[in-house]
């Protein structure tokens, strides 16, 4: 038995009666019965704080306005305020349990229509770990039932409609990592740079739920590093302000509680998805270092390259940048050859001209700066061994 109907509401002296049967106890004492652990907060019908010793109505049981203001919903904290975004990965979803006395009287009548298996209408699925050198590799699911299967959980739905007066259609999902936010990208759907596209949850006529965010901009953009940082999925209704995240793909840091950027509109924490640690990793392993070296011959600067470290055995891109002279003015020219284990790899060769010189003549001497990086997937870049020196052209 998961569900009480307003007849399964009892209790026995001994043995198990129903709802200690729900609950999984032998508790006889309704005062504890109506505090106890084991208490589903997700369903709808559940002791709650209300000033009243009668049977509660739908409205009551949803709360009353200083609720609401406090963010509670059927006895369920789950509005974040519109001016403390960088809080919400504090937010627990704590369920208010009735103190007592004619302000917060327990009734057992509150469990009239308990579901023990109760689940709220909208959830979040994130990974524990992401990876901050993939393009769009961090994938979030969120959860909908909207077909009315789901009538004994909290309503994510109801609880946007009666805090904003908007629809939960017109809701865009974000997420935050550590202080940093921004728009959920659909998976389902490709903009005309060929990169997944920003949409409401509602979209193309049906409720979208597989979205994606790109990592590797968050950490160019705001220089993170690996570690362990709080995730949070949310939604927050477009209503036209300023003080809104943009809907670009950027990044946008929030701050902290203590000096957090403000905004006019409520963010909905997901469930199963807030204050979730996260472990940002590297999922490319480091190229091999690689060494440069330089000459001149009769057409432009020709180059070396060893491997200090022994040759790599992953195919490698080699980022060779020459600039002939010392002051920063003169024209620095990169080329990108591949190391292919097993393979011979075809070095460039950087023209005069490239370089933004005529031919020197034989003899003269030039001075030359080169450098080399190193990436297995081209993100991650290893710096190698440069030179700097003066040669003579052939």
């Amino acid at each position: 038995m998961a569900a009480l109907t307003e007849y399964d509401v009892n209790l026995k002296s001994s043995g198990y009666g129903d709802l200690q049967q729900v609950l999984g106890t032998t508790e006889t004492s309704p005062a504890k019965i109506i505090l106890h652990a084991n208490i589903n907060k997700w369903s709808k019908r559940k002791p709650v704080r209300y000033p009243s010793y009668q049977r509660l109505s739908e409205a009551q049981f949803a709360g009353n306005n200083d609720d609401h203001s406090d963010g509670y919903y059927y006895g369920v904290n789950c509005l974040a305020g519109a001016a403390n975004w960088a809080g919400l990965h504090e937010v627990s979803f704590d369920y208010r349990r009735p103190q007592g006395g004619d302000n917060s009287p327990a009734r057992l009548s509150d469990f009239i229509g308990y579901d023990h298996n109760a689940v709220p209408t909208m959830s979040g699925s994130i990974p524990a770990k992401g990876y901050i050198d993939t393009a769009n590799g961090y994938y979030v699911t969120i959860n909908i039932t909207t077909n009315g299967s789901n009538t004994t959980g909290i309503d994510i739905a109801q609880i946007v409609q009666e805090a904003t007066g908007r629809q939960l259609s017109t809701c865009y999902p974000f997420i935050m990592v550590g202080s940093y936010a921004c728009a959920l990208k659909n998976r389902n759907v490709m903009n005309e740079q060929f990169d997944y596209d920003i949409t409401p949850i509602f979209y193309n006529n049906a409720w979208q739920q597989n979205f994606v965010a790109d990592l590797i901009s968050l950490a160019s953009k705001w220089h993170v590093q690996p570690g362990v940082v709080k995730c949070t999925v949310f939604l927050a209704s477009r209503s036209g302000s300023a003080s809104l995240l943009p809907l670009d793909g950027e990044w946008t840091n929030i701050g902290d509680p203590g000096n957090a950027q403000i905004f006019d509109t409520p963010a909905f924490p997901m469930p199963n998805a807030t204050g979730v640690n996260l472990s940002l990793a590297e999922y490319y392993e480091s190229a091999k270092p690689a060494k440069v070296g330089v000459s001149a011959i009769r057409h432009g600067i020709t180059c070396t390259v060893t491997w200090p470290e022994g040759a790599p055995t992953q195919t490698t891109t080699v980022e060779i940048t020459v600039r002939v002279g010392q002051g920063a003015t003169a024209p620095a020219v990169t080329k990108s050859p591949v190391y292919t284990p097993g393979s011979v790899m075809l070095l460039p060769t950087f023209s005069w001209s490239e370089l933004g010189m005529l031919y020197p003549g034989q003899g003269q001497t030039v001075y030359v700066q080169a450098s080399v990086r190193t990436s297995i997937n081209g993100t991650k870049w290893t710096q190698g061994e440069g030179v700097g020196r003066y040669i003579i052209v052939q």
